[in-house]
């Protein structure tokens, strides 16, 4: 079926049920495959026992989310696997949205799918797909992000037809979604720099209608995240919180030349194979397309038209060229001039309109139906083959990760220690933890008993990064725990004191865990104590 320019646009519920049918498919390959989720997923779990106003590493939207979910559903891995993608999904469709009226504006020049061939483009980019069921603060900023877009965008079309008008509702709208972004990560302000760049290089600062529209949208923006910020001001003074954690991630102690090449051959190049599919992708849509341009009788007056790109307003390719690149520019001019360290997995949010590098070679025809169906298998081949490769195949060959931990072989022995020692824990079920928040996640996620949700974990023994446990919480039995992984990266701090505690505890010892099925290969190391209180002075 050859889809002729503005003839049979695809329904808004049709994208919906694609895009949600790709983020299935990848969802059931994380729920087969993995034995153990990422480690962002099993510690906003542990996270998941109380609304703050913040906690030690990050702002709390993402807690905030997922907390009443648990009430209702439990602790349980699959829940943050289906947000993750879920995430994914609303991302992909407020897009596909700002793309609509980016093509609306080209008056009939280009196809009205092309934003959905857009988006099908974008949806096999890593960080929707095998990292696409991490719920991680970068992940959970996906569609915040995509909605600042969209009613920055919004506004700006009013302006462009009437230099001397403003729509008030879409500043503020902006300003509520670059708020709700903010509270899930500080990395906005990225975003935020890429928006004010476009505004410079857009002319919208010589209007005082702008201006205006700027103001609201920071009015509302700071009404939003006002109560984060003075939670954020008073752990500022005790010295701690997110900024402290935030200086520390970034903080680059080595060589300017070092700092280059870890920007350059680690932040950069990994970005580039992560983005990877979506050239992959590009490629097999340009192929069927030409393969359907081979078969139509006007296929020579087809290829003298233009591209869809060059059929764009001028300004319109401006505009999603800087929203493409403008993330990774910037980060990298952070990093550079600043001796700042920048992770990959940040990138999560830096190329949500990607997918529109197709609109640079794409003319009518489009093979829609063909499209759809190879874009589909091919989610389907590489979730099956990658699903294969982290789960039984890497266990058989010996290679140890998170997705091949022994996560409910750990849980249902140190349960069994928990119920074979009922003179310390008075028979009452496991409710407290303190130690490694890992290993507590493991325990959270497959309580036999209430689902974890009567299960609090006292992380690394330490009271600023467990604001949920109380005085009262630690007159009860305590189980300690701490492991040996063979990757110091893994384990969390205080692990000399807490190992102290479990060595001089009555109740004591080791389990010992095969975690892949090569023989010989090292096993999982849990130690463990149980003691009657958890008031360890």
């Amino acid at each position: 079926m050859a889809i002729e320019p503005n003839k049979h646009p695809i329904p808004i519920l049709h994208v919906w049920v694609i895009c949600l049918a790709l983020g299935l498919i990848w969802y059931v390959s994380q729920i087969v495959f993995r034995s153990a989720p990422s480690w962002d997923n099993m510690e906003e779990l542990v996270w998941a026992s109380s609304f703050e106003w913040g906690y030690q590493k990050h702002p709390p939207l993402p807690t905030w989310v997922l907390y009443p979910l648990t009430i209702v559903l439990g602790k349980a891995i699959w829940l943050t696997y289906a947000l993750g993608y879920l995430s994914v999904v609303f991302t992909q469709i407020i897009i596909y949205l700002l793309l609509k009226q980016v093509v609306e504006q080209a008056r009939h020049q280009v196809p009205i799918n092309a934003p959905f061939l857009a988006i099908l483009c974008t949806s096999t980019i890593a960080y929707y797909t095998v990292r696409g069921g991490d719920y991680n603060h970068n992940s959970m900023q996906l569609w915040s992000i995509a909605a600042m877009f969209l009613f920055y965008y919004q506004a700006w079309l009013v302006e462009r037809v009437n230099k001397f008008s403003i729509s008030w509702s879409y500043w503020a709208l902006l300003g509520l979604f670059a708020g709700l972004a903010f509270l899930t990560k500080y990395s906005v302000l990225v975003q935020i720099a890429v928006l004010g760049l476009h505004f410079l290089w857009a002319g919208r600062w010589q209007s005082k209608y702008a201006w205006g529209g700027v103001l609201v949208a920071l009015v509302v923006m700071l009404l939003t995240i006002s109560p984060h910020l003075l939670w954020v001001l008073g752990q500022t003074k005790l010295q701690q919180g997110p900024l402290f954690y935030v200086s520390h991630s970034m903080a680059h102690t080595g060589k300017y030349t070092d700092l280059i090449k870890e920007l350059l051959m680690g932040f950069l190049a990994t970005q580039f194979y992560r983005i990877a599919p979506v050239i992959l992708a590009i490629c097999l849509i340009l192929y069927v397309s030409k393969k359907s341009l081979r078969r139509r009788e006007s296929n020579t007056s087809i290829a003298e038209q233009p591209t869809w790109w060059n059929s764009l307003r001028p300004d319109d390719r401006a505009f999603l060229v800087i929203l493409t690149l403008g993330p990774t520019i910037i980060s990298l001019a952070i990093g550079l001039s600043l001796s700042q360290q920048i992770e990959a997995k940040w990138a999560v949010t830096f190329y949500l309109p990607i997918g529109c590098l197709l609109w640079i070679w794409m003319r009518s025809p489009i093979d829609l139906q063909s499209i759809i169906k190879k874009i589909v298998v091919f989610h389907f081949l590489v979730a099956l083959i990658y699903g294969v490769v982290v789960g039984p195949l890497a266990s058989q060959v010996g290679r140890q990760s998170r997705a091949n931990y022994p996560c409910q072989e750990v849980a249902r022995q140190l349960y069994q220690r928990w119920i074979e020692n009922p003179e310390v824990t008075k028979g009452q079920p496991l409710k407290f933890i303190g130690g490694d928040g890992w290993i507590a996640g493991c325990l959270i996620s497959n309580d036999p008993v209430s689902q974890g949700l009567h299960m609090k974990v006292w992380i690394d023994l330490d009271d600023k990064q467990s604001p949920w446990i109380s005085a009262s919480d630690k007159d009860q039995a305590i189980l300690l725990i701490t492991g040996e992984s063979g990757r110091l990266v893994w384990q969390g701090e205080n692990v000399e004191k807490i190992m102290k505690l479990i060595k001089t505890s009555e109740y004591h010892g080791e389990e010992s865990v095969a975690w892949t099925t090569k023989e010989g290969a090292s096993p999982v190391k849990i130690h463990w104590a149980i003691l009657p209180s958890g008031r360890l002075e």
